[in-house]
């Protein structure tokens, strides 16, 4: 889709939404490449952000993650906010809307990136319980395997991204064991993570 489509697309859902009676209710897309024409319009930055199809080493994964976060998505909010000069430090939260790693199948590497249940218990254990005190907003992708993307998609690694398997079985993994907010209906606000190198 065109960018002056999709903005007009973005206004007119705000508008719908609005007649509607959910005004509260944001409105965003995970288009990233036109960002700077975005973030105006839409109410938050996605951004599907995949170390995997970046060729990471599984054990750099995390640390990639937070530097192109930074660098794709929170930084050009913070840019906006200053030219804005409202006094604010970003104008627009940003969120990583995926984040994850394949299972499978074999051999279907991306560079150094290994599709394995191995590495993807790796991410999970380096990425989850760092993401939740830094306060990065994240959705963990997928919940289960997907078997029906290998032909809809002709690309075998999407069907593998789930933490569960196709029958709802949890993979051979160590689930994270830290805490993370609970969320409470109603509540719309989003945590942001202090910039790159204000971090300990």
């Amino acid at each position: 889709m065109e960018l002056p489509s999709l903005i007009k697309l973005i206004k007119d859902f705000k508008s719908s939404m609005v007649k509607a009676g959910y005004p509260h209710i944001p409105v965003a897309t995970t288009e990233i490449r036109e960002l700077k024409q975005l973030i105006p319009i839409e109410d938050m930055v996605l951004d599907n952000v995949h170390p995997f199809f970046a060729g990471t080493l599984v054990e750099d994964a995390a640390n990639w993650t937070w530097q192109y976060f930074y660098d794709v998505d929170q930084y050009p909010t913070m840019q906006l906010a200053r030219e804005l000069a409202k006094g604010q430090v970003q104008a627009k939260p940003a969120i990583i809307s995926e984040i994850g790693w394949p299972t499978g199948p074999k051999g279907e590497a991306v560079q150094a990136a290994v599709p394995s249940l191995k590495n993807l218990d790796i991410l999970l254990n380096t990425f989850v319980c760092a993401a939740n005190r830094r306060q990065v907003p994240y959705y963990w992708f997928e919940f289960r395997d997907q078997p029906w993307k290998i032909s809809r998609f002709n690309e075998t690694r999407e069907a593998y991204w789930g933490l569960f398997d196709k029958d709802r079985k949890l993979k051979a993994v160590q689930m994270p064991k830290c805490r993370a907010d609970s969320w409470q209906p109603g509540n719309y606000y989003i945590p942001q993570p202090a910039p790159l190198g204000t971090l300990e």
